[in-house]
């Protein structure tokens, strides 16, 4: 009994580990560490467990986000590291689909594609919304996003936006 509890417990453990050297990594200025670590422990399947999961792809989705975002990058490498965010937030998604922060993140990251996935960011902004309307960061989210892809009349039906 005891073997099987440790043997429970090892790989919940290696996957702290992990995430907090992601952690790290992403907080030191290495985004792209952080998603080599995440792709990592992803790969494994028996390190990660069903509730942790969710965490881990969106962990991946935001390193790949801040890895595109890094200075010096030329448009084609932008490009796929906010593929592999999109595809990890995706995936974020289908495991736990009423995450609205996931839905939001979601949302920003087609914004980034411009106007081309315009549609897509706000339709994924509006979901983040009906499951938490009251959240001023998604709020926030929205409407800068739907100024960003050029569509004033959505950024101005958010609420947190005053136009004089």
């Amino acid at each position: 009994m005891l073997v099987v509890a440790v043997l429970k417990v090892v790989p919940a453990l290696q996957v702290s580990l992990a995430v907090k050297a992601a952690d790290r990594r992403a907080e030191t200025g290495d985004p792209a560490g952080a998603v080599a670590v995440l792709e990592r422990v992803l790969g494994v399947e028996r390190f990660v467990l069903d509730p942790v999961r969710e965490v881990l792809w969106l962990k991946l989705s935001w390193a790949s986000g801040q890895a595109a975002a890094q200075g010096g990058l030329g448009p084609a490498e932008r490009q796929v590291h906010l593929e592999r965010a999109r595809q990890a937030a995706l995936r974020a998604l289908a495991l736990a689909p009423e995450n609205a922060n996931s839905h939001a993140w979601l949302g920003q990251l087609k914004g980034e594609a411009g106007p081309s996935a315009s549609a897509e960011a706000l339709q994924a902004y509006d979901r983040a919304l009906a499951l938490d309307p009251r959240n001023v960061i998604i709020l926030g989210g929205a409407s800068r996003t739907a100024l960003k892809v050029g569509d004033v009349a959505s950024a101005r039906r958010t609420p947190c936006v005053r136009w004089s």
